[in-house]
Parts: structure tokens; sequence; C-alpha cells
């Protein structure tokens, strides 16, 4: 079984990848273009709408795409009646959190400095509509549509966004306009695909099945709001201690270091979807997931080793002067969001069990331990004091999943290996801030010969396969 669900993370993370590839190139082609037109403060403004955003989403929606997707998968039934259950079930809910988003976004404008609310709030809107569609493509193992729907928001927003910025020499609301305007093009394209809304019949609407959804969300909302605080907080702290500028030059370092999760979104998509609906005996499953735990850690610190040395290669290209200052931030701050990413391929492995309770503890945990430091480390260290404040609290969270599931199913895990390469992931950081620009080329060049053959193997493998398959014929 193993092998079988390795090969089918293989095919569906090549398919998955053509939208990852065009989101990456997106993604980079924007970051210069944000650093050339955005001040840092008006670039730390954004950021502070985007996050107080992204918590009023969280309070609002209750995990439901989550949710949704969780009980649209390891269903066997070939009218696929429960899994249209799941999603107008789902889409009933959202009516009422839809509400809740509008209501909690004035109170928010009210009690604290908000910029830009008006069009945040309908990216918000747009932001969960649109989610919604892709979950209900992946549902419906819609593996090309969800691809170029992904394809589409992200050309869109490069469009909208060189369109805003350089030929109008408009300020940052207007990149909640462009990803507004993406999330629209995206829904339309999969309304025409899937016919969401034309297919609904009142029969579809479970009151049943919303119960269990809402108890298997709840834990999930709160982890979410522990999510939160560690992926966003360190923004509203930046801003309250050492101004939206500085929060400006944070952000611009996230942009690199999310990078790491977005090539490899691909990959995400294809486990969940694979690790939501594996059956077989527990010793089987056991067999499965220690296996790809392994795997899984070995690819992210090769994709980091390489990453790491090429970022500040380009930095000084690659960014207004105003951001050169910032590889320091970027190298723990990419690792931080390299171990957040593992973190959701092991709650992928909690969704198989429908047991969303570790997540709850571990967030939770993760979460409390940001608070409780990330002013004083602001204070003391700055900018970087805020990336290292939330990469503990990110380890802290993948040490208790990781230990939880290791000794609740007993895992048969590589300590050795995966220790090896988390340390030469330590020392190629280390190495990226100490060196000299001309020895990074070095460090680039020893970091590509290690990983190449790691992270090729199964492309190549999968190429063979296919070669063979077409000889054969």
């Amino acid at each position: 079984m193993a092998k079988l669900q390795i090969r089918n993370i293989t095919k569906k993370s090549l398919i998955y990848s053509i939208g990852t590839i065009i989101s990456s190139l997106s993604t980079l082609l924007l970051i210069p273009i944000f650093s050339k037109y955005l001040l840092p403060s008006e670039y730390g403004k954004y950021e502070l709408s985007y996050s107080l955003t992204f918590l009023i989403i969280t309070i609002s929606f209750f995990e439901t795409h989550i949710t949704m997707l969780r009980f649209m998968y390891g269903i066997k039934n070939e009218d696929n009646l429960t899994k249209k259950q799941a999603i107008y079930s789902s889409a009933f809910f959202r009516t009422f959190s839809t509400i809740l988003l509008i209501g909690i976004g004035f109170i928010v404008s009210k009690i604290t400095y908000y910029p830009f609310e008006k069009v945040s709030l309908f990216f918000g809107f747009c932001f969960t509509s649109g989610l919604f569609y892709l979950n209900c493509a992946r549902g419906f193992d819609k593996e090309y549509e969800y691809t170029t729907a992904f394809s589409i928001f992200h050309i869109t927003n490069l469009i909208s966004n060189v369109i805003f910025l350089i030929f109008l020499k408009k300020g940052a609301d207007t990149l909640f306009i462009s990803l507004s305007l993406s999330y629209i093009a995206q829904i339309f394209y999969l309304e025409i695909k899937l016919k969401i809304i034309s297919s609904f019949k009142r029969k579809y609407i479970n009151f049943k099945l919303i119960r269990k959804m809402l108890k298997f969300s709840i834990p999930l909302a709160i982890a979410a709001v522990g999510i939160w605080i560690l992926q966003f907080y360190s923004n509203i702290r930046i801003v309250a201690l050492l101004g939206s500028r500085n929060n400006g030059l944070y952000t611009m370092a996230l942009n690199f270091a999310r990078s790491i999760p977005a090539f490899a979104n691909g990959a995400i998509i294809a486990w969940e979807e694979i690790a939501f609906s594996v059956r077989g005996t527990n010793d089987e499953k056991n067999y499965y997931f220690s296996k790809i735990i392994g795997k899984v850690i070995v690819n992210l610190s090769c994709i980091y080793i390489v990453f790491i040395p090429f970022v500040r290669l380009i930095i000084p290209f690659y960014l207004d002067t105003s951001y050169h200052d910032i590889i320091v931030v970027v190298v723990i701050a990419t690792a931080g969001r390299t171990i957040d990413f593992f973190s959701l391929f092991l709650a992928s492995i909690f969704g198989n069990q429908i047991n969303s309770k570790p997540l709850m503890i571990s967030t939770s945990i993760g979460a409390v331990v940001d608070l409780l430091i990330i002013n004083y480390m602001i204070n003391k260290y700055g900018i970087i004091g805020a990336a290292i404040s939330d990469c503990i609290g990110f380890i802290i969270v993948v040490l208790i999943r990781f230990f939880w599931l290791k000794f609740e199913n007993n895992y048969n895990i590589q300590f050795m290996k995966i220790t090896l390469f988390i340390l030469i992931s330590l020392i190629v950081g280390y190495l990226s801030v100490t060196l000299s620009y001309n020895h990074i080329f070095i460090l680039l060049a020893i970091s590509i010969s290690i990983s190449s053959p790691i992270l090729l193997s199964q492309p190549i493998m999968k190429i063979k396969e296919f070669i063979k398959m077409k000889l054969n014929k």
C-alpha cells in the first residue's frame, strides 16, 4: 500500500505543481515590483490590514473549508450524494459566517487601527469563497480544474498589480483589489466547470451532517486562532513597537519565507487528499505514514539548503536598496515557515483519524509561548526577534504533533537521517549569513550537489515509468 500511495502522491503532485510553478513565478515577479513601488511604511500598513483580515476570517469561518474537504474524502458513494451534502451543508454554514465576517470587521475597525478596511473585508469574502470552490474541485478529484483555477488566480493577480502599481501609480490598497479580482475570476471559472450553484437541491443540506461538521470544526477553529498568532501576530506587534516601516521590511522577508511552501504547495495538496482517504489496517497505515514523514523532512531540508544561499545571492539585484538588510530575517523566517509547512503534513495524519484535538492542543501551546516571548524578543532584537519568536512557536507545534503521532501509533522513523539533514540545514543557514558574497556561490553549488539527487529521484522515476509504458505499447 505504501508504494502505491507514494506513487499517487507523486502523480498528483506533478499535476498540482503546474499551478504551483505559475504561482511561484508570479510571486517572484511581484516581490521586486512591491519593493520598488511601495515604501516599507506603506507595505507595512498593507500587511497589518492583511493580518487583521485573516484574524476576522479565522474567527468567522471556523475552518469550514478544511472540515468540508475532510468529510468529502474517504467516502465511497457512486452518485456523490454524500460529497454534495458536505458541500452544500458547508455552504449553508458559510452564510452565517459571512454575516459574522462583516460584523466582526466593523467592530475591529472601531477598536483598533485597521487600514483599508472596506477593500480588506471584501477581499476576505472573496478569499473564503475562492477557497470553498477550490476545495470543491479537490473533493471531486478535479486536479486539472483546480490547477487551471489556481493558475488563473495568480496570472490575474500579477496583471492587476502591474496595472495598478506600475501604470496607474496606485497605492497599497490596490493589492487587495487585485487579490479580489483574481478570486472572482477563479470562482467564475470553477462555477462553469463544477456548476455548484446550478446543481443545488434542498436535499443536499443535511442538518445531522452540519452538526458533525461543526463538532469537528470547533477544535480546528481554536487551533486556527493559534495559527494566526504564529503567522500574523508578529506583524501587529512590530507595528505597535517598531512602526509600519519595520513591518514592511519584515513582510518583505516573509515574502521570501513563504516561497518554500509555495514551491511545495503541490505536494501538500496531494498529500492532504491521500492522507484523508488512506484506508487499511493500523499496521499498514503506520508503515505508510512513517515512511512518508521521513521523506517530507528530508525533501524540505533539501529545498531549504538550496533556497537560502540563492536568496542571499539575488537580494542585492532583486530588491530596492531600502530592503537590502533583511537576509538574517529571511533565513530565520524561512526556517519557521518551512517547519510550519511540515506541521500541515502532520495535521493531515490526524485528519485521517478524524481527530482534531491534538491540533488544537499543539497549536495552542505553540501560540501561547509565542505570545509570552514576542514582545521581549522584538524589544531586544527588533524584527529578527519577531522571526525567532515565531520560529520557536512553530518548533513547539511540530514537536508536540510529531511525538504524539510517534508514541500513539508506534511509528518507525529514521531519526539519524532526519537529524543529519536538519543539521545540514542549520549549517547552511548560518553560513548564508556569515560568508562573504563570493563564497556564497560555492555554498550554493555544494547545496545543489547534495539536494539534487534526492529531489529529482521521484520525478525521474515517474518519467522512466511513463517512457517504459509508452515503449511497451
